[in-house]
């Protein structure tokens, strides 16, 4: 009946416990880089050993360990511990005992006491960023103290607001007083489901709406306990867009691709490169209808050097089962015999294509199921792609079968994606600008930073590189050159921005006759000119 009793014998509490006679703590707390021990004990006891949390203990509780050396003869045993660390300090300790005193000869027990290696105030306290922390570290608490002087003001938000791409946006966390001490801010955003805490600081949040910057915004303003929140919720709005004149209708946004002067693309995602062209090369095609494209299409670019540099002579199309030509000087070519164009603003179905061809705000436009495209008849030209609008939140993505220079692919050996055999010489990559980056004479006009951003991208980048490589080596633009830049850079960003073509641009004719007649001289006109001059 002793036996029994004592090993029923327990006793805990919040520092300490007696289990099977055995002294030692239940947990303890040091920080880290402190010195500590642990002690452990019994009155009762033999033999007496202390393992470390990666130690192995023994088999069995119940083995006879008078033997071991190991096991000092001694009633209380401590063990000294220098630069405490997680690593080597943090975990269990167990005490063994091998008790004597009227317990059967061979009987041990085991008792535990956790070791907690942790900085209080910096790991385990909720303090908050202004308070001042003080730990105890006999029981692992600690006390949160703030004095506030100038107590902060706050007009605590919930506003729901309407917005558009490209929209600049302020979010005022509703602050009239931070105080002392000074009021802190933290800004986070609802991304897939979970809030993202954002790096900004301040009482107000600004932005320039794009995919994926709608949703719910959040300002959480904190000073010693006290804590505001005020909440935005931001959803996307598409309204009709701004036009330059009253007499031209505005469009739909579109990802367009633009040819600049001098060999230079810029992409659907607004990327530029700059080539050394000499062929034609594939601009954009689609192979088959994973875009929801009713027909495939293929669109050829072909270039020459024209005024000393490389310029898009034509546009060739291939759409169903037709196939047109729109060459320098809006001479349409159709099956190898002129195909006249109506008047101006008067579109012209093309036979076995489901695409028409008009003449309009000073280009020849192609309008097609899948894209359209333009051509200023003499340097430059874009294509727009259509069927892509369907989602606010969707980014411009493109699948295996869309492919060319306008889309940025590749296709082997033929990176230029040249069209035919010819020779070898037009295997070449994009390379550096000659101009190696200097903004040459009035370049810097072109810079993205100065044009907004769009639902698919800004507009500019290209316009800075064909600026440069126009004015290589000291050249100078020729007035053609300077006016199909200014048009191709003003045209492309109405179209990816869904504006209304330009009325007037810089360093053009004020009269379009001026132009129109200037640009049918350089090519074949048809016999009857879609314009009145």
């Amino acid at each position: 009946m002793i036996l029994v009793a004592l090993l029923a014998l327990t006793f805990s509490s919040v520092l300490g416990q007696r289990f099977g006679d055995i002294d030692l703590c239940t947990k303890k707390w040091v920080k880290p880089g402190d010195f500590f021990d642990i002690g452990c004990g019994s009155d009762i006891a033999i033999a007496i050993k202390l393992f470390m949390p990666h130690e192995e203990l023994p088999p069995s509780e119940f083995e006879a360990i008078l033997t071991e050396d190991s096991y000092r003869t001694v009633k209380r045993e401590f063990s000294y511990y220098n630069d405490a660390n997680k690593d080597d300090h943090e975990g269990f300790y167990t005490c063994v005992v091998q008790h004597g005193s009227g317990l059967p000869q061979g009987l041990t027990t085991k008792a535990q006491c956790e070791v907690i290696v942790a900085d209080i105030c910096e790991e385990l306290s909720d303090c908050g960023p202004m308070d001042r922390c003080t730990p105890d570290y006999t029981d692992g608490t600690w006390t949160c103290e703030c004095d506030v002087e100038d107590r902060m003001r706050v007009r605590e938000q919930d506003i729901t607001q309407m917005v558009e791409m490209g929209e600049r946006v302020r979010l005022n966390a509703g602050i009239s007083r931070y105080g002392t001490p000074r009021a802190e801010v933290e800004w986070k955003h609802m991304e897939g489901g979970r809030y993202r805490t954002l790096s900004e600081t301040r009482g107000s949040l600004q932005l320039t709406i794009g995919d994926g910057d709608e949703g719910e915004y959040v300002a959480t303003i904190r000073q010693c306990n006290r804590e505001y929140t005020s909440k935005f919720n931001l959803e996307m709005e598409f309204t009709e867009p701004p036009t330059f004149s009253d007499n031209v209708e505005a469009r739909e946004q579109m990802p367009t691709c633009t040819i600049f002067p001098s060999g230079v693309i810029e992409q659907f995602d607004d990327s530029a490169n700059f080539y050394d062209f000499a062929c034609s090369h594939v601009l954009a095609a689609d192979l088959d209808q994973e875009n929801g494209y009713r027909n495939p299409f293929y669109v050829y670019g072909t270039f020459d050097n024209f005024q000393g540099k490389d310029s898009l002579q034509a546009m060739t199309f291939y759409v169903g089962s037709g196939m047109f030509e729109v060459q320098r000087g809006w001479f349409v070519n159709m099956n190898g015999a002129k195909w006249p164009l109506n008047r101006q603003g008067d579109p012209r179905d093309v036979p076995g294509t489901n695409c028409n061809i008009k003449f309009d705000e000073w280009h020849a436009i192609v309008d097609c199921p899948g894209f359209m495209a333009f051509y200023d008849g003499i340097m430059a030209g874009h294509i727009s792609l259509k069927n892509v609008r369907t989602d606010p939140k969707r980014s411009l993505t493109f699948g295996r079968s869309e492919v060319g220079l306008c889309f940025g692919s590749y296709s082997g050996n033929r990176r230029n994606w040249q069209v035919g055999y010819t020779g070898g010489k037009c295997r070449l990559d994009t390379r550096a600008d000659e101009c190696g980056g200097r903004d040459a004479r009035g370049c810097a006009d072109y810079d993205i930073t100065n044009n907004r951003l769009w639902r698919w991208g800004n507009c500019g980048n290209g316009a800075t590189k064909s600026c440069n490589e126009l004015q290589c080596n000291g050249d100078r633009m020729t007035p053609m050159q300077e006016c199909s830049l200014n048009q191709a850079f003003q045209y492309g960003c109405a179209l990816r921005s869904g504006t209304a073509a330009p009325e007037s641009v810089d360093a053009c004719p004020r009269r379009e006759c001026d132009w129109f007649l200037d640009v049918v001289a350089q090519g074949c006109p048809q016999d009857r000119l879609p314009f009145s001059c």
